[in-house]
């Protein structure tokens, strides 16, 4: 069932507001949603759903002070994190590597609609591109 335009209108108000989600920080530095955080694909809306867990985004500790976890990007990290939750669950290498940059190309357009400065935009995506085209892939158990 597609959302109503009234319905489409607040999630994008929400997308590019400032206002945080619900979540409960756990001990290990993870997050977890207690709700769902909707996102744009395209004309499409998209859910993340609660329950999910996310460490926003994937830095270095050294590189916090220039690209804090929780930056700018913080809702497009969450997003990633849920895409490549699914892309493990992949049948087959050539099936994850094409989730993989679906997750990666998401990841790099919802930088851009949340107003993400152009070099850090690069810099996070490369660096998410670079970790997905290394990464072995592996059959799910």
């Amino acid at each position: 069932m597609r959302p109503t335009t009234k319905a489409r209108e607040i999630r994008a108000r929400a997308w590019h507001s400032d206002f945080g989600i619900r979540g409960i920080a756990l001990p290990d530095g993870m997050f977890r949603l207690l709700e769902p955080l909707w996102y744009p694909v395209g004309d499409e809306w998209n859910v993340v759903p609660p329950g999910t867990l996310t460490d926003f985004a994937s830095i270095p500790r050294f590189l916090w002070p220039v690209f804090p976890p929780t930056g700018s990007y913080w809702k497009a990290a969450i997003v990633h994190d849920w895409l490549c939750i699914v892309a493990k669950a992949a049948k087959t290498e050539a099936e994850y590597r094409s989730m993989a940059k679906h997750a990666d190309m998401v990841f790099l357009d919802l930088m851009t609609r949340s107003g993400v400065r152009w070099i850090t935009r690069q810099i996070l995506f490369s660096s998410v591109r670079v970790a997905h085209m290394a990464k072995k892939w592996e059959a799910p158990k």
